[in-house]
């Protein structure tokens, strides 16, 4: 088990389907995605990088292969405090990153989705009964 100071930390790649770690509790999802538009779409991988910032306040840019349809809107990234809640010092592979996915404006929304991003959505091959794609495309 290590510790790191979390504004050291340069970048974290969280992943779809994966835990985190954990010292004290029960571990959680590395991604956890609020909001309608998860029920359409869900990245495998989001990559945050360091903005900046001190102590247990530190800002994260974050991106993520998406349809042209959304966007990433709130993110908020979460880790264990060594000591505990507030310690600066995190548990390392305890990080876990909860994002809301949001329509851009102008774009197919609510099932409507157009030829653009059913062309974009055959690089993803996640597969759904509400998106109107063969899953087999690669």
């Amino acid at each position: 088990m290590s510790r790191v100071a979390l504004e050291s930390i340069p970048r974290l790649t969280f992943y779809d389907g994966t835990m985190t770690r954990s010292r004290r509790g029960k571990p959680i999802p590395q991604l956890t995605c609020r909001g309608k538009a998860c029920s359409v779409y869900r990245p495998d991988v989001i990559r945050c990088t360091n903005a900046g910032g001190s102590g247990t306040d530190v800002d994260w840019k974050c991106e993520a292969e998406l349809p042209e349809s959304l966007r990433l809107g709130r993110v908020e990234v979460s880790c264990e405090g060594w000591s505990g809640p507030g310690d600066h010092y995190v548990y390392k592979e305890s990080c876990g990153l909860e994002y809301r996915l949001v329509d851009v404006p102008g774009s197919p929304r609510n099932g409507q989705y157009g030829s653009q991003w059913l062309r974009r959505q055959s690089r993803f091959p996640r597969c759904s009964r509400n998106i109107p794609t063969d899953c087999s495309i690669k």
